[in-house]
């Protein structure tokens, strides 16, 4: 859905960006692919481990196109703010991932019973024509989910 009137640029050195993955830091790598795979149904696709640290990619169960890559290992300290709408607001630096859905609503639905901390929504997003909320994982690190209206 294009919400302004402009052009692509194929001509551009950068034309072939595209999504891949988002990176999250997690203090415990199995409690997290646990998390991941069992409340949101994730995929588990691939495991390494670089530079002192664990790896882990996880893919939605019906997407390979965008994954989130968790690492964890010694040396990380907590998120300010995280798990919290206001607070995560008040930090500079990445803020959220998003993801799209069909059905807000219904989502938003699954998600509360299975027990996901909703922090904000459903929000009307009227500029956009779309509509959002907002959810967190147990860590504090948070998803959007938008559907087009």
């Amino acid at each position: 859905m294009a919400l302004f009137d402009v052009p692509m640029n194929p001509s551009s050195p950068f034309a072939d960006l595209r999504g891949d993955h988002s990176g999250v830091r997690v203090p415990d790598l199995d409690a997290a692919v646990e998390w991941y795979t069992k409340t949101l149904d994730f995929r588990l696709t691939a495991t390494t481990e670089a530079v002192g640290l664990d790896w882990v990619f996880l893919s939605p169960p019906n997407d390979d196109s965008v994954s989130i890559e968790l690492a964890a290992g010694p040396g990380a300290t907590d998120r300010l703010g995280g798990g919290d709408l206001e607070g995560s607001l008040k930090v500079h630096g990445w803020h959220h991932f998003c993801w799209r859905v069909v059905n807000i609503e219904a989502t938003l639905a699954e998600l509360k019973r299975r027990g996901v901390k909703i922090v904000a929504g459903p929000l009307e997003y009227a500029p956009i024509k779309r509509r959002g909320a907002l959810f967190a994982d147990p860590w504090g690190n948070l998803f959007e989910i938008i559907q087009d209206v």
